[in-house]
C-alpha cells in the first residue's frame, strides 16, 4: 500500500495562497521458505520474512488564494530501511542497518524555507545528483552510510529544482536530516557517523546553514 505522509510543513503567503508538502511512503513485505533434510531423514523448513520501509519521491504543491493549483513539482527518490529479517523455528535474528526506535534515523527529509525558496535536505545515492523530475533514472539507497548528503532548491514561484551536494560519504558523517530544526538565521543538522550497519561510532555532530 502506498500512502502519502503529510508534512507539518504549510506556509501561508501574502497573496492568499499556500505550499504543502507531502513525501509518499509505503510497507513492502515478503517471505522466502525453503526447505532441507538433514542425513537421518529429519525435514526442516526455514522461513525467512522481510519487511522494508520506504521513504519515496517528494511532492510539493503550491495553491493561489481561490484554493485552485498554481503548480504541483515531483521529486524522485527511494531510500530504502530493512526493519527486520526472521529467521524460522525458534531463532529470530533482527537485522538493523539503522536504529529502529528512531525509524527513519538517516531516512526522510529536513526541510526549510527562505525569501520564497524551499530546502529539502537528505541523504541519497550519490549517483542521484541529476535527478530532478519524474522520468530521470533513480537509484535506490538501502545504505545511508554509503549515501552523499544533497539539498534541493525549490523556487515557490516557479517550482523548479536545483540539486546541490552536501556532504561525502567518504569523509563527512550521515546526516540526520529528519531531525533537523532552525534557529534564528540558521538550520542545524545533526550527523552521525555509523557503521555498515546504523551502529554509533560515538561522534555525533552537527553542521549549520546559513538562511
Amino acid at each position: 500500500m502506498a500512502i502519502f505522509l503529510l508534512f507539518q510543513f504549510k506556509n501561508l503567503y501574502p497573496d492568499g495562497g499556500m505550499t504543502i508538502v507531502a513525501e509518499r511512503a509505503w510497507r513492502h513485505s515478503y517471505t522466502v521458505t525453503s526447505t532441507s533434510t538433514s542425513a537421518s531423514g529429519v525435514m526442516r523448513t526455514r522461513t525467512t520474512i522481510y519487511t522494508r520501509d520506504i521513504a519515496g519521491e517528494m511532492m510539493v504543491l503550491k495553491t493561489k488564494a481561490d484554493g485552485t493549483v498554481a503548480w504541483i513539482s515531483v521529486l524522485p527518490k527511494k531510500q530504502i530501511h530493512l526493519i527486520q529479517g526472521n529467521y524460522g523455528t525458534g531463532i529470530s535474528l533482527i537485522f538493523r542497518k539503522y536504529h529502529t526506535a528512531f525509524w527513519p534515523m538517516f531516512h526522510s527529509t529536513g526541510l526549510f524555507e527562505k525569501n520564497n525558496h524551499l530546502y529539502i535536505i537528505f541523504n541519497d545515492n550519490p549517483d542521484n545528483e541529476d535527478v530532478l523530475k519524474p522520468g530521470d533514472k533513480v537509484k535506490e539507497i538501502d545504505n545511508m552510510v554509503k549515501g552523499d548528503g544533497f539539498i534541493v532548491d525549490c523556487d515557490l514561484n516557479t517550482g523548479a529544482f536545483k540539486r546541490y551536494r552536501l556532504t561525502d560519504k567518504k569523509k563527512d558523517p550521515t546526516m540526520i536530516p529528519r531531525f533537523g530544526f532552525t534557529m534564528e538565521y540558521t538550520y542545524i543538522i545533526p550527523a552521525m557517523r555509523a557503521s555498515a550497519y546504523g551502529k554509533s561510532k560515538g561522534e555525533l555532530r552537527f553542521g549549520t546553514l546559513k538562511m
